[in-house]
């Protein structure tokens, strides 16, 4: 007795190979896209504190607190008094104290 071959289609071990790939390659895209979407909020809230902190500098409010910065030029040395400004981050404006900034 002769097997037959068919020759008209997939088998059904293939179609069920091409199946199991696709729902592979679909669950990592849906990952891929859940893990795009946490990233972008991380992203987003750290650039609004970034810009807060930047502005809470530049427009000098926040803990203020006074310091001294030492410069040496040639052998010689002086202090300079300075203001320190910011919001509670990191980010931090120096100015010269008894200054006034225009607006």
């Amino acid at each position: 007795m002769k097997k037959l071959k068919s020759k008209r289609g997939e088998t059904l071990t293939e179609t069920l190979v091409s199946i199991l790939i696709i729902a592979m390659a679909s669950a990592l895209l849906a990952t891929m896209v859940g893990v795009s979407a946490r990233l972008t909020k991380r992203a987003e809230a750290a650039d609004a504190q970034f810009y807060e902190e930047l502005s809470a500098a530049e427009a000098g409010r926040g803990e203020d607190g006074d310091a001294a910065i030492t410069l040496t030029v040639g052998g010689s040395s002086g202090e300079l008094p300075v203001v320190i400004s910011g919001g509670s981050g990191e980010l931090k404006s120096y100015r010269l104290a008894g200054v006034e900034v225009a607006p």
